[in-house]
């Protein structure tokens, strides 16, 4: 069962990041992270690329996650989409907890090319 992203059932607010490009042209903000926007600015991306940037949702309860789904998206003819990314937990927003898969860090690999 979906738990909000795309019909806004977690609000903006709900939804962080580390950082979010803002310029003349669009503001890319963390409320954007979700499934088939529509229009100029329809994801988020963060002020610069680097590994270290984060996108955070709070979902005000414990719940159970049982998948992500993740979209590129097309900007100016470019093709902007997430490589890799982990995920972690936190029951108290200070103390996160990396997932983990056969007692390694799992590496997730997502959707490609604005798809």
């Amino acid at each position: 069962m979906p738990l909000g992203m795309e019909n806004k059932a977690i609000a903006d607010a709900q939804i962080t990041a580390s950082s979010y490009l803002n310029n003349m042209f669009a503001t890319w903000s963390p409320s954007q992270a979700r499934l088939h926007l529509q229009g100029r600015t329809n994801a988020w991306r963060p002020r610069v690329n680097n590994p270290k940037e984060w996108l955070q949702v709070d979902f005000q309860k414990t719940m159970k996650v049982t998948g992500i789904t993740t979209q590129g998206v097309k900007s100016l003819l470019t093709s902007m989409y997430v490589k890799e990314f982990l995920i972690s937990s936190s029951q108290d927003g200070h103390n996160w907890t990396l997932f983990l898969q056969n007692g390694k860090v799992k590496v997730c690999w997502s959707h490609r090319k604005g798809t």
